[in-house]
């Protein structure tokens, strides 16, 4: 199963910057670009020289949802410190596949487009150090990747920088904000001219592909604020029903940092951040491959987040992908987890000490009326909002209502059974 572990007028919100740093996670393989002319999906000859390595096999592997799955192996022919191997596969889409020793030490590559393909690598560190030799659609990818990260590099750079002039120089902000404009606006360029190869290229660079709130005239006009404009226009440069998004992993990234988000905003109400999410799941057909891996992010960005949202789509989830398997079991214990601390719902028991050194328990309170304000010393909203809950206390503790604060002080934490 993969664990993952994700406006104004800044033209470049944190918001945003966490989008393409989510995204450029990817391993940025090494190509040798030799053209090949060929009919795609017939069976793709892959072979390879590796270093380093003690394992047997070999294998291709593709992530659907939170699951990764072999699709493919081969026999590593070991002849003193290097080692060989040759084996021909099938698969089913265009695709960022990945190829390795295990899941979790292989590096990603394109296959389907191209009959041949060639590569090095160290077993000892496969994604590191892998290189493909003879493939132009994976020196594409290549070059895709690296120079989003120089991009991104770039504008992260310009935003520490604007982040000093406001406290410095608040007169240089104009020509930062410009430049930035134009850093971005070469950004959408550079990524416009992959998403027109079309391809796994081009989907991969479609999946990084937002441009940022303010960048078009219309947004301000069109949109109230940045977080509703990413709700409405996330995904519009994308199309869901195309089944070979199910082959690029980062559509799980995607559907993730949406979710994420759209409920950590302190701006749109969940009822409405349900209805945006209902809405994007919407476009992805029901019976098509993109469904599981598109739901599986959207559960990964809600548990991030820990959002009331998560039983309602983990069991849309569950309802859908019934099979028991890792993820599912992930999945059942959050549910019930979130629903312990949801409206409506019973507390756990709580027992903790007074400042008299008495212990006072949560269910000794049963038929009263129950405040549970947790709060910390350090948090300066929790502080000022401390009068208005003694308020509450004065006004309503002739009909039985009793305010509980835990307080930590130290290394010990009390229960206040009164509020004065």
């Amino acid at each position: 199963m993969i664990s993952k572990k994700i406006v104004s007028k800044n033209y470049f919100s944190p918001m945003m910057l966490l989008h393409f740093l989510l995204f450029l996670g990817l391993t940025i393989p090494g190509c040798d670009s030799k053209n090949a002319s060929v009919e795609p999906g017939k069976g793709i000859h892959i072979s390879g020289k590796l270093t380093g390595c003690n394992e047997d096999s070999i294998y291709i592997f593709t992530q659907m949802g939170s699951d990764f799955q072999v699709i493919a192996s081969g026999k590593i022919n070991k002849s003193g410190a290097e080692s060989s191997f040759d084996m021909r596969v099938s698969v089913p889409e265009p695709g960022v596949y990945l190829i390795g020793t295990a899941p979790q030490a292989a590096g990603k590559i394109i296959l389907f487009e191209e009959p041949q393909v060639v590569i090095s690598a160290s077993c000892s560190n496969f994604p590191g150090t892998m290189q493909v030799l003879n493939s132009s659609v994976n020196k594409d990818f290549s070059d895709l990747m690296r120079g989003a990260s120089e991009h991104m590099n770039n504008i992260r750079g310009m935003m520490n920088n604007m982040q000093y002039l406001m406290q410095s120089n608040p007169a240089g902000m104009n020509q930062a904000q410009q430049d930035m404009n134009n850093a971005q606006n070469t950004r959408i360029q550079f990524l416009e001219g992959y998403i027109a190869k079309g391809g796994a290229v081009g989907k991969v660079a479609s999946l990084l592909y937002l441009k940022p709130f303010g960048t078009d005239p219309n947004h301000q006009q069109k949109y109230q604020s940045e977080i509703h404009y990413i709700a409405a226009e996330f995904f519009n440069n994308i199309d869901l029903s195309d089944p070979g998004y199910a082959y690029i992993p980062n559509l799980v990234d995607r559907s993730a940092e949406y979710a994420m988000t759209l409920t950590q905003n302190p701006v749109m109400p969940m009822d409405t951040v349900g209805k945006y999410l209902d809405r994007a799941i919407a476009l992805v057909p029901v019976k098509s491959p993109n469904r599981k891996p598109f739901l599986a992010g959207i559960l990964n960005g809600l548990q991030q987040t820990k959002s009331e949202l998560y039983p309602k789509y983990g069991e849309l989830y569950m309802s859908e992908f019934p099979e028991k398997n890792s993820f599912s079991l992930v999945i059942e214990q959050n549910i019930k987890a979130f629903r312990q601390f949801a409206i409506g719902s019973l507390p756990p028991e709580i027992n903790l000490q007074t400042p008299e050194g008495k212990m006072l328990s949560l269910s000794s309170l049963k038929g009263q009326v129950v405040m549970l304000d947790f709060w910390a010393s350090w948090c300066r909203p929790c502080r000022a909002e401390n009068p208005n809950v003694v308020k509450l206390y004065n006004k309503y503790h002739p009909k039985g209502f009793e305010v509980n604060i835990e307080v930590k002080l130290g290394a010990h934490t009390y229960l206040v059974a009164e509020a004065a």
